[in-house]
């Protein structure tokens, strides 16, 4: 026992709890709060982290989660890539719950991840002869990941979010170039025509990619032409540069 220096005869004993009090004077982290990049930000209000982390279970978000499950496993180059539909579909056994599952029907969810790793524009965003003009005048090593998160904090709201496929351009310990590539399984409605629904779309998205682009430059120092945002409408095989 130890004698308390501010209360005298009185000993604080080695187990007594010892309490610790934080104080948070920023009030975004007193209160957590974030916005997904996906997501139009409402100037007035934003949602409680809390909410935000409900799932959402419905049939279009699962064949999204699944899609991005597939395509993680081309871990570099499409051209090592070489995926057979019951590889895929024990892959969707463990990445998807028993009522996920349910919701789809898997063997036609597989037989369309194959086909667009067979569209020929599709296959171009994986492959390494993408970033040939990258080796200009110096050979860059390139580093892809898939899933990249990230958690920052820009213009005074915490921005929390996922990058489909990253690749980074590494010019010895700095990086100086940087694509961001993010795939999005949206459906064209049958009377919509193509070029008016992809310029739609890009428009849709573009908020999300916009930031994205703003991440890389923070996280980088990179100017944003430095840092390319490529769209993959995965329905209609189209690739749109943002």
């Amino acid at each position: 026992m130890e004698a308390d220096p501010n209360v005298p005869g009185t000993r604080v004993s080695d187990t007594d709890a010892l309490k610790v009090e934080l104080r948070l004077e920023n009030t975004l982290l007193r209160n957590p709060q974030w916005i997904a990049p996906s997501q139009q930000p409402q100037t007035e209000s934003l949602e409680p982290l809390v909410d935000l982390w409900k799932p959402d279970d419905t049939a279009a978000t699962v064949i999204g989660k699944l899609i991005h499950r597939w395509f993680e496993e081309i871990h570099m180059w499409i051209d090592d890539f070489s995926p057979d539909k019951n590889h895929l579909l024990e892959i969707a056994a463990s990445a998807l719950t028993k009522d996920e599952m349910m919701q789809l029907q898997l063997d036609q969810q597989a037989v369309r991840f194959l086909k667009y790793c067979e569209s020929k524009e599709i296959r171009s965003v994986f492959e390494q002869d993408r970033y040939r003009s990258w080796h200009k005048p110096t050979t860059l090593r390139l580093e892809v990941s898939n899933e990249r998160r990230f958690l920052i904090s820009i213009d005074d709201q915490l921005i929390r979010g996922v990058i489909d496929r990253c690749v980074l351009g590494w010019d010895q310990d700095r990086v100086i170039r940087a694509e961001v590539i993010d795939y999005k399984t949206d459906a064209r409605p049958g009377n919509a025509d193509l070029a008016s629904w992809v310029k739609e779309r890009a428009e849709h998205h573009s908020g999300q990619l916009q930031m994205y682009r703003k991440v890389l430059c923070r996280q980088f120092s990179l100017h944003p032409e430095m840092v390319q945002v490529t769209l993959v409408l995965l329905s209609e095989q189209q690739v749109v540069s943002i």
